[in-house]
Parts: structure tokens; C-alpha cells; sequence
């Protein structure tokens, strides 16, 4: 089962990059990968069951006790009051699914010790499949073969390439967090330098393609933080370059010539910025139904398709914020906020941290919460910041045969944990 459950891992994150692949069914739309970890849970429930109190005791109470929250919120509590009850039962289904995507990663991981030193070898490959992705998309687009609604942005104006997720935002999420593992195990000593070298300048080519501001922006921070001696760097004249520059495009400087529209267009015109309508659109309903308190319920969104039939609301807007507001009013953003907190806050790695910090911060701009690849890195952060410091699973010797540890291994295991 080791094997199987190896491949399963690698194909899972590899099939994540499919979002654009839909199957539309009565009770939700689902994708490859779903269906894939569907069986893969299947076959391995045995397996899964048996270690299950690992597990768990590995992924501590917290974690649990948040996703156990995640679950209820966004079921059987949110359908009691949704004022959309049938987009509300299909989306549950689908983050439901997510969830059990999340724990098969987890578990796997948590059962095999010698997947902690063999990460590098899937995350790195998964780079740069999606980078020849990307690359093979943006020549698809250029000779004509592949049709872009996006035309007139990109790199010679044939569009912003995406990949299988049809969407450049959300590839760029995916492998500028996978590439926070990439340093992770950098600094593990278990990547080279070379290598990080090699993944970087992948990235730089795939940003330069798809135009992803947010990506592009915090993977030159991060290169800047993590690369550059403490003596030679700082954080408060870096980061203040940002603001300088926003100031630079709103008065019309020729710094606009220099870059892409798609960099600046929605930092000028106001009255087309997709985000901040969205905004004024959500808090226009919530202040006409009076339903600041508690919001509308997951899923309601299509509630409002017909007022604003020219946006296609679905199932959410690309604001995490203001749709959590709209869900579940300021009541559940109060509590999303405080569980941010303390989550950040119980990350002890910085470089982690940070991931997370900027997996969370890219919801603000394009929102994936509803994503399969959001779920599958998130799995992955935890188990890296959980077992950074394991004695099992974080070292170069391991217990063999595997699953089966050593009786000294199961107590470490359970001080660690």
C-alpha cells in the first residue's frame, strides 16, 4: 500500500491543476481529482481507519476542532437558514469533498514517515509540470489553437495562459505556495540551492506569462527576505517601494508605459474594478434585507443573479472578506478573523507562516477556499509545521518496515504531537 499511496499523493496535487475540467452533475459539480481521491479513499479505508488515531493525535486538537468547525458552518448550520437552500446543498457537497481530500493527504502523510524527506521530489516535479503547462498554453494561444477570453492582455496580447485551471490567478497561487515548500526544505537542507535556483527562474517566466500581480509581488518579497543577507536588507524600504509605485501609476506617471495595462488598469478606473463592485453590490442586498448580523447563508449568492444579472454571480466573488460577510455576517467574520489569528499565530516556522499568511491574503484578490488545490496545500502546511521538529518523521534514519513504527517511536510520536 506504501506505493500505491505515494502514487495517490503525487497524482492527487497533479490533478488539482485540472479545475477548469468540470462534471456537472444534480448534486454539484465535481472534478478529476475528486473522483480519483474518491477512490483512492476506498481502497485505502482499511488503512486509513486502522491509523486513524494517529492521525489525529499527530493534526492536534486545534486543527481539528477548526476544520470540525468548517464542517458544521458550512452544513447542516448554514442550510437550516440559507435563503438559496439548493445552491447551498450543492456547494456543501463540494467542500465536503474537499475535506476528505484534506484528510486523505494528511493521513497519508502522517502514516508513512519517509514521505516527510521525499515532499521535495513531488513538489519540485509538480513546478515544473505546471510551468510546461503554462509554457505549452501560451504557444497554444499564440499559433491560434487555443481561444482565450482574455485577448488583448498578456505578454504580445494573446492572452494571460492558465493551464488546465483556466484561470492564470489560480495556477500562480499554486506554485508560488508550493514554492514556499521548495525553501522549506531548502533550508531542511534537503533541496539545493541549484534547485531552488532552477525554480525560481521557472517562476519568474511563468509570472511574466500569466500577469498574476499578487503572485509576482510576494514571490519577489519572498526572494528578497530569504535570499538577502540580514545586514543588506530592509524589510521597511522594500515593502514601502510598494505604495511609492501604487502612487506613481494614480498620478499618471511614466511608469504606466513601462508595464502591462493588466498591472495598473483597476488601480485608475474605479467604476470598472470587478472587485470593488462586487463589494458594493453584496453590501447594498445586506443592507436592504437587514442581514448584517448573520448574513444570507453559503451558498446564497445566486439569490441576487437576477438583480446583477451582467456579473453571473455563482458561487462566490473574489473578495474572501465581503463574502464571508455576505455569508455569514459579522458575526462569522468576527469568527474567521479571530481563527486567522490564532492560526498564524501558532505557526512557528516563519517561512510557513508567511505561506500561509499569503494563501490567505490571495483570497482577498481571487478566492480559492472553494478550490481543490486550496485544500491540498493546506494539508500540506500543516503537516510541515506540525512535524518540523518530530523526532519520526523529520530525520534521516527511519523505522522499517512502514506503516508499523517502533514502540519508542509511537511514545515520540505522541510527545511531539
Amino acid at each position: 500500500m506504501k506505493s500505491f499511496h505515494w502514487f495517490s499523493l503525487y497524482f492527487i496535487v497533479f490533478l488539482c491543476s485540472f479545475d477548469g475540467l468540470e462534471f456537472v452533475t444534480g448534486v454539484g459539480t465535481f472534478r478529476l481529482v475528486h473522483f480519483f481521491a474518491g477512490f483512492c479513499l476506498i481502497i485505502s479505508m482499511g488503512t486509513l481507519v486502522k491509523y486513524s488515531k494517529r492521525t489525529f493525535r499527530n493534526m492536534g486538537g486545534y486543527a481539528l476542532a477548526v476544520i470540525g468547525f468548517i464542517y458544521l458552518l458550512y452544513g447542516p448550520f448554514t442550510l437550516s437558514y440559507s435563503y438559496y437552500s439548493k445552491g447551498t446543498l450543492t456547494m456543501i457537497l463540494g467542500q465536503w469533498c474537499n475535506i476528505l481530500i484534506f484528510f486523505y493527504c494528511y493521513s497519508v502523510l502522517t502514516i508513512y514517515p519517509s514521505f516527510y524527506a521525499r515532499l521535495p521530489e513531488l513538489i519540485i516535479s509538480n513546478i515544473k509540470i505546471q510551468s510546461v503547462i503554462i509554457l505549452g498554453n501560451f504557444v497554444l494561444l499564440g499559433v491560434g489553437v487555443v481561444a482565450s477570453e482574455d485577448r488583448g492582455n498578456g505578454i504580445l496580447g494573446i492572452g494571460r495562459p492558465g493551464g488546465f485551471f483556466n484561470d492564470p490567478n489560480w495556477s500562480s497561487m499554486f506554485i508560488l505556495i508550493l514554492f514556499f515548500f521548495v525553501l522549506y526544505y531548502f533550508k531542511d537542507g534537503r533541496v539545493k540551492r541549484k534547485q531552488v535556483m532552477q525554480v525560481s527562474a521557472l517562476l519568474v517566466v511563468d509570472f511574466l506569462f500569466t500577469e498574476s500581480r499578487v503572485a509576482l509581488i510576494f514571490f519577489l518579497i519572498t526572494l528578497y527576505l530569504y535570499f538577502f543577507k540580514p545586514e543588506n536588507r530592509n524589510v521597511i524600504t522594500f515593502t514601502g517601494i510598494i505604495p511609492v509605485f501604487l502612487l506613481l501609476l494614480l498620478i499618471g506617471g511614466d511608469i504606466k508605459s513601462l508595464l502591462p495595462s493588466r498591472f495598473y488598469y483597476d488601480l485608475l478606473d474605479y467604476q470598472h474594478n470587478p472587485r470593488l463592485n462586487d463589494i458594493n453590490n453584496l453590501l447594498t442586498e445586506l443592507t436592504f434585507y437587514r442581514r448584517f448580523k448573520y448574513g444570507f447563508g453559503w451558498g446564497a449568492l445566486p439569490f441576487i443573479a437576477d438583480t446583477y444579472y451582467w456579473r453571473n454571480y455563482s458561487g462566490s466573488i473574489n473578495v474572501l472578506p465581503i463574502q464571508i460577510l455576505f455569508d455569514f455576517g459579522y458575526t462569522g467574520l468576527t469568527i474567521f478573523t479571530l481563527i486567522f489569528l490564532n492560526t498564524l499565530r501558532k505557526y512557528k516556522n516563519g517561512l510557513l507562516r508567511f505561506a500561509f499568511f499569503t494563501l490567505m491574503f490571495f483570497n482577498i484578490f481571487h478566492m480559492a477556499g472553494y478550490k481543490q488545490f486550496y485544500w491540498v496545500l493546506l494539508a500540506l502546511m500543516l503537516f510541515l509545521s506540525r512535524n518540523e521538529k518530530s523526532p519520526i518523521y523529520n530525520r534521516k534514519a527511519l523505522p522499517e518496515p512502514e506503516p508499523a513504527l517502533a514502540e519508542n517511536d509511537e511514545e515520540a510520536l505522541a510527545e511531539v504531537a
